[in-house]
C-alpha cells in the first residue's frame, strides 16, 4: 500500500507514468525535506506509532523493494523535531531521532533491539548521518526547507 501511494503521487502530481525503481528513489530524495508527518521525517514517525518495521522493511526488503546497491533512499533529510528526553526542538535527521529520542523513550513502541537492527540497516546499507556528521552545505539545504516551511506557517497565521 506504501509503495502504491508513492507510485500514485509521482504519477499524479509529477507526470511520470510507471515510474522505475530509479525515478521513485530519485523523487523521494529530490524532496527528502519535505518528506514530513507531523513536523518529523515519516520514519521517525513511523517509528513513534510503531510501524517502522512494516514501513521500513516493506518498502526496502520485500521481493519487489526499492532498494538496490545503485538506488538508495537518503535517510539524511534534516527536520526540526520536538524531543521530549530535552523538552527542546532540535535539527535532526532519522539516525539522530532513532538514538536521541526513540532508544531513550519509554513511550516508543517495539523493542530495543528492533530499533538498534534498524539504526545499522540504516547506517551500513543507506549511509545514514546524524545532523553534526552531515557538511555544512547538507546541513544548510535541510536548513532552507525549514525556514521556508516556518515562513509559510507564518503567512497563513
Amino acid at each position: 500500500m506504501v509503495k502504491m501511494e508513492i507510485k500514485n503521487f509521482i504519477e499524479d502530481a509529477l507526470g511520470i507514468n510507471n515510474p522505475s525503481k530509479e525515478a521513485i528513489i530519485s523523487t523521494l530524495n529530490k524532496h527528502k525535506h519535505d518528506l514530513t508527518c507531523v513536523g518529523k521525517h515519516f520514519m521517525s514517525e513511523a517509528i513513534d506509532r510503531g510501524l517502522y518495521n512494516e514501513i521500513f522493511y516493506f518498502l526496502f526488503f520485500d521481493e519487489s523493494d526499492l532498494y538496490s546497491e545503485e538506488h538508495k533512499l537518503d535517510f539524511n533529510a534534516v527536520t526540526k523535531t520536538y524531543n521530549p528526553v530535552t523538552e527542546q526542538y532540535e535539527y535532526m535527521t532519522v539516525l539522530d531521532y532513532i538514538e536521541q529520542v526513540a532508544l531513550n523513550s519509554r513511550q516508543t513502541p517495539g523493542s530495543t533491539r528492533e530499533l538498534k537492527e534498524m539504526r545499522e540497516d540504516i547506517i551500513d546499507l543507506f549511509g545514514a548521518k546524524r545532523y553534526s556528521e552531515l557538511s555544512p552545505e547538507e546541513q544548510a539545504e535541510g536548513l532552507a526547507v525549514i525556514r521556508a516551511r516556518e515562513a509559510e506557517r507564518q503567512e497563513v497565521q
